[in-house]
């Protein structure tokens, strides 16, 4: 008897897998085909289970019934109490400038100008010219860094206020003190 050569077997392999409509896979590669075959899982375990029924379900169904749902109570309680403590959630933001974002800034900028204003006490009390020019360039610089042309002027104002008469000349800013 004659052995049977490997492109018949392939060929029969071929015709086998197009009559009985299973996929052809001749170098055996691993495609999930078994579990993609398998009968899903998922609708006889639902059903096999049966409903879970809570309180807020059966109060939106029936109304009338005014059932009250202690847990969601005693949660709603506890949401006020942390808020009462000052650890409840923050507020959401209606406009862009109610943001923490933006508020952050406005404390940096706060910050700013209170280490400023220290400066400028510094400034004012300091015995020798020295120290003068030096807190006030940081003020400057820490003032200029913030690039808010408003608190640049109420700077300003205070530069007059304390009278110091240039300040940090390589930027060519001065002030001009009018005599009382």
């Amino acid at each position: 008897m004659a052995a049977v050569t490997p492109s018949r077997l392939k060929a029969l392999t071929r015709l086998r897998c197009a009559i009985f409509q299973t996929s052809y896979n001749p170098s055996s590669i691993r495609t999930g085909a078994k579990y993609l075959r398998a009968r899903l899982r998922g609708p006889s375990m639902v059903q096999y289970y049966p409903p879970v029924i809570n309180v807020a379900a059966l109060a939106r169904q029936y109304p009338e019934l005014e059932l009250v749902d202690e847990d969601e109570e005693q949660r709603l309680q506890d949401i006020e109490d942390r808020k009462r403590r000052g650890k409840g959630a923050p507020k959401k933001a209606k406009t862009k400038a109610d943001s923490r974002r933006n508020q952050r800034k406005r404390v940096i900028v706060s910050n700013v100008l209170s280490s400023v204003a220290c400066s400028f006490c510094f400034l004012h009390t300091s015995p020798s010219p020295q120290p003068t020019l030096s807190a006030a360039r940081f003020a400057l610089f820490a003032i200029l860094a913030c690039t808010n042309s408003l608190f640049i002027f109420t700077i300003l104002h205070m530069l007059v206020y304390f009278k110091v008469p240039t300040l940090a000349p390589e930027t060519g800013i001065s002030v001009s003190i009018a005599e009382d």
